[in-house]
């Protein structure tokens, strides 16, 4: 994986947040994820999150399912290949999962290029 993309929290550390995006944009729909670590300071909230968007266009509008699991923060686990929260993990060139909402849910199982480019939003000069 990518070493901008490994996970910076040590495990222990209290006012960290950290979040992993994967988009899929087409005409015929569209598919956001995101797996979100939150580790709060001060009995703040602690949790490991998978989110999930699907968009498709249709003649009205748009239909959509959107999804969000909050497991506790032991569900979450990083490596130099791969993170993951619950059953839902993103590697080198795959990602896959399933979140669950009262009725609604989104699986998927995807395999993809990497890219050997990132988009570093947060300057070198404030990073971690």
């Amino acid at each position: 994986m990518n070493p901008l993309n490994f996970s910076r929290w040590d495990g222990t550390r209290e006012g960290f947040y950290e979040v992993w995006y994967f988009k899929l944009n087409h005409a015929d729909g569209a598919l956001w994820l995101r797996l979100t670590l939150l580790s709060g300071r001060g009995g703040w909230k602690k949790a490991a999150e998978t989110w999930g968007i699907f968009f498709k266009p249709r003649e009205a509008g748009v239909d959509h399912v959107a999804v969000k699991c909050t497991l506790p923060l032991e569900k979450f686990s990083a490596s130099h290949d791969r993170v993951a929260v619950g059953e839902s993990f993103w590697s080198d060139g795959r990602t896959a999962g399933a979140i669950r909402s009262g009725a609604s849910a989104i699986e998927w199982d995807l395999s993809f290029e990497p890219s050997l480019r990132s988009f570093e939003h947060v300057p070198r000069a404030i990073r971690a």
